[in-house]
């Protein structure tokens, strides 16, 4: 049973690693032969930049057995594009996810509040990436249905680690993003601050990539 990466910027470390491995846009010819799983998606900071602000290639890679979510994808209110333009990007993923029934990995910072009429009227499977809210939007996040996924916060942030502890595992992913360690490091601060074993808590993530991801692994 190997250790899932919900959301990164490189390629596996060791067979005993699942990668989702952030593409943006990349045209599908650049990914389909990759043996590993992607996620692509249009990200808010980089809408005005035309290099990533591409619906056709991100059209065409979801068709990819591979990439296996959309992502990361998302709102932020402090850094990026105008809000509205964000929205709106945003929106034009929504439309044609369903399309493809793949995940959304989603950025979202100082938005959470615009998560419930989206949900709502897309209907989507959201994991919300480096989660960082407060016990009201953990707690409306799981509600309406999304995941959240942990990342180096946990070996920092006080208030993270206690609203950690109470999450149910079903929710729950972990991820390395861009930082510079590894997905067991996180799997085993998660097992100290819940008071888990590992077998157990590695099975539970399994299943949920399972579930959620639509994929039978060995």
């Amino acid at each position: 049973m190997r250790f899932i990466n919900l959301h990164t910027h490189r390629k596996p470390l060791s067979e005993h690693e699942i990668v989702i491995r952030n593409a943006y846009t990349e045209p599908a010819t650049k990914l389909k032969n990759l043996n590993y799983f992607l996620s692509c998606g249009i990200h808010p900071w980089l809408i005005q930049k035309n290099k990533f602000n591409n619906i056709s290639h991100l059209h065409e890679a979801l068709k990819l057995p591979n990439v296996i979510a959309m992502g990361e994808c998302g709102l932020d209110r402090v850094k990026g594009a105008p809000f509205k333009l964000q929205l709106a990007t945003l929106e034009s993923q929504l439309e044609i996810v369903n399309e493809f029934n793949k995940p959304v990995i989603m950025h979202v910072v100082r938005a959470y509040s615009d998560l419930p009429a989206l949900k709502k009227k897309y209907n989507f499977n959201g994991i919300i990436h480096g989660f960082n809210g407060n016990e009201y939007e953990m707690k409306m996040l799981i509600d309406l249905g999304f995941k959240l996924s942990f990342g180096y916060r946990l070996f920092l942030d006080l208030k993270l680690i206690k609203l950690f502890k109470e999450i149910p595992s079903e929710n729950i992913y972990f991820e390395t993003d861009t930082k510079p360690l590894t997905i067991e490091d996180l799997y085993r601060q998660a097992c100290l601050i819940r008071n888990q074993n590992l077998y157990e808590l590695k099975s539970g993530i399994f299943k949920n990539f399972e579930r959620d991801f639509s994929v039978v692994l060995p």
